[in-house]
């Protein structure tokens, strides 16, 4: 049989120990984000057109967003000495710009 010894105790870096630490001295604050999520989950489920209508605008401020960044990319010239990757970064940040558009002005 193979010869095996365990080791007493937790083999903890000093960082993890300092982490554990301060999650068992603040653990109402893990308490209360989960209170948090539960009713911001009762509130989506109760109001779902107000919920959709939030959903629906931040993705379109991250479309957006994406979009800019990607153009910018594209025409900046950082990204790649490729052609082809640059014209698939404009054009990306073209149709994200667009998605956007559309979410905010409400139109399917």
């Amino acid at each position: 049989m193979a010869n095996t010894q365990v080791q007493a105790g937790l083999n903890i870096p000093f960082a993890g120990r300092e982490l554990l630490r301060s999650l068992a001295e603040n653990w109402w604050l893990l308490l209360l984000r989960g209170v948090a999520a539960i009713i911001f989950g009762m509130l989506a489920f109760f109001w779902p057109g107000i919920t959709l209508l939030s959903l629906t605008l931040l993705w379109g401020a991250y479309a957006f967003a994406d979009g800019i960044f990607s153009l910018w990319a594209a025409i900046s010239g950082k990204v790649a000495a490729e052609r082809s990757t640059r014209w698939w970064l404009a054009a990306s940040g073209i149709v994200s710009v667009l998605a956007a558009f559309v979410a905010f002005s409400g139109r399917a």
